[in-house]
């Protein structure tokens, strides 16, 4: 048999009985399929343009399923090459097997995979099927964690994320999916910083606290490599062939989603707390008893409640093995506790449309368990001397920042008050109590103040004291960070805005005479355009 001719001689169909004469006659094949292959690579340039002849893929695959290390050279070869579209000129399988490729005909060359991993005029995503081998490699002893972590601290520091913001791209998520799988907890305040410069890929892998749950959780891998074993398996359900083996029934899978809703909705009806007993289980899902949780909240039990439920069942678990680390290796019972209670409320909860939501009573919910949380926080600022934000995140934030805490506890309350609920006055006071802790508590003269002057600006607004607003933010003018002066303008002349229109106008020009800075300047004269024009 012509083993090339026969691979080429028909696309739209896969090629089973070729590849089984292939594999009865390994030995006389596979040179042939490798010169195919070498040739391939020499011609490159020329046929950069073409679409790659079926024939590579399958004596890829093949010589991948053979364990041939020979493969391993010529890989490096093709995909070394800078300024190739891998994707236009191989196709979309060189994409979704090539970790799977690379680790079934390793030679031990490890120099050889980083060249490409670190040169960044090659396409990204093969840099980050190269990167990804190391799981493999560590979980087979090929190489320890030690020298992952040491490779990939050199990385860090090669791509330089923190100087680079505007040539960003999606290794980083590569190098933190290897951090979660290996378990790397060593660099987990790494991940943290690339989370805070934003060059994850947030939409494909979520965000920090998916991280966490990620590098706790033995059972799951982010990165899964298998070796290619069965070329007709790995190859022969793709859609591009006609005879696929395993077609997808449209049928079947709509029958299936049917059932899912049904069951959703089912489950999910709401709750009467009147018939949960008191030593019962509480319905929100926290695993405490009813008498001891949510038997005096006035808020009834909502669908939402039993998706908080599923949520705490990603939440990390106690360790069973003893080689293995959890959370309370690391973090004091206490601030696991708090870190709970965020969880139930900041933690993304894939919530069906056709679920029936009742959103007022959800965010009483949440208001619920972030003032436990917020009950708790106060306790371990108490006991401890954290100068900053940052200085408490660094010990006792585990899924969540206090930054997020703050964020979502204080735009709930704003939420609720601005709804005019029966209780406004009491997420008032909630509200003040929590801008005012913050303030007494930490030194918040940094870029991030803006948050909480908002939150005060807000509390001045709904209390109708304007005037003492402005001269805080007059106050606040003179000693805030320079990033925050432009909230701070803002702020202050609504505020003056609200007492009068053309006093508005008249304290913009006033402060443009006397402001030194050009750029607060030029923010200040672009205001004055925009309500003269208004």
């Amino acid at each position: 048999m012509d083993i090339i001719k026969e691979f080429n001689k028909n696309d739209k169909l896969f090629q089973k009985e070729a590849v089984e004469y292939a594999r009865d006659n390994k030995d006389e094949v596979s040179d042939i399929l490798l010169k195919h292959l070498e040739d391939f690579v020499s011609n490159m340039d020329k046929n950069k343009e073409k679409e790659c002849p079926f024939s590579v893929v399958y004596a890829t695959f093949l010589l991948a399923e053979f364990k041939d290390k020979r493969l391993f050279k010529v890989i490096i070869d093709i995909f070394s090459k800078e300024g190739y579209d891998f994707y236009n000129l191989l196709g979309d399988w060189a994409y979704d097997n090539l970790s799977s490729i690379i680790v079934s005909v390793f030679d031990g060359d490890f120099d050889s995979i980083n060249k490409v991993i670190e040169n960044r005029n090659i396409d990204e995503n093969i840099r980050g099927y190269f990167l990804k081998t190391y799981v493999y490699f560590c979980d087979n002893e090929l190489i320890t964690k030690e020298e992952v972590e040491k490779y990939l601290l050199k990385l860090l520091e090669l791509y330089d994320y923190i100087d680079n913001e505007d040539d960003m791209d999606d290794i980083y998520t590569d190098i933190m999916e290897v951090i979660a799988s290996l378990h790397l907890f060593s660099l987990m305040n790494e991940v943290k910083k690339m989370y805070y410069y934003g060059v994850i890929n947030t939409m494909m892998i979520g965000d920090y606290d998916s991280f966490v749950d990620y590098i706790f959780n033995y059972d799951y891998k982010l990165v899964r490599i298998k070796p290619i074993d069965d070329t007709i398996r790995s190859m022969s359900w793709w859609a591009c062939f006609d005879n696929r083996e395993d077609v997808f029934d449209e049928d079947k899978v709509s029958k299936m989603f049917d059932s899912f809703i049904e069951e959703e909705i089912e489950t999910n009806i709401m709750k009467d707390p009147s018939k949960v007993g008191r030593n019962d289980p509480c319905p929100c899902g926290s695993g405490k008893k009813y008498k001891k949780c949510c038997i005096n909240k006035e808020s009834n039990f909502l669908p939402y409640q039993s998706y908080i439920a599923k949520s705490l069942d990603e939440y990390p678990k106690k360790k069973v093995n003893g080689d293995e680390y959890d959370l309370y290796d690391f973090y004091k019972e206490e601030y696991i506790e708090i870190d709970k209670l965020l969880y139930n409320v900041l933690k993304h909860k894939g919530i069906p449309m056709f679920i029936n939501r009742d959103y007022l009573k959800e965010n009483r919910i949440n208001i619920d368990y972030l003032k436990e949380a917020f009950d708790n926080i106060k306790v371990v600022v108490k006991n401890n001397s954290f100068k900053t934000i940052n200085d408490y995140d660094e010990e006792v934030s585990i899924h969540y920042s206090l930054y997020q805490f703050f964020e979502r506890y204080s735009k709930l309350l704003m939420e609720m008050i601005n709804k005019h609920t029966p209780k406004e006055k009491e997420y008032l006071v909630l509200l003040e109590d929590l801008v005012d802790f913050f303030y007494n508590s930490f030194d918040l003269n940094d870029f991030n103040e803006t948050l909480f002057l908002n939150v005060k600006d807000f509390l001045f607004n709904a209390k109708g004291k304007i005037d003492e607003g402005i001269e805080y933010f007059k106050e606040k003018l003179k000693i805030c960070d320079y990033s925050v002066k432009f909230d701070v303008y803002q702020m202050l002349i609504e505020l003056y805005e609200e007492k009068d229109y053309d006093l508005a106008c008249e304290k913009i020009e006033e402060y443009i005479n006397k402001e030194t800075d050009n750029g607060l300047k030029e923010y200040l004269e672009e205001m004055l355009v925009d309500y003269r024009e208004y």
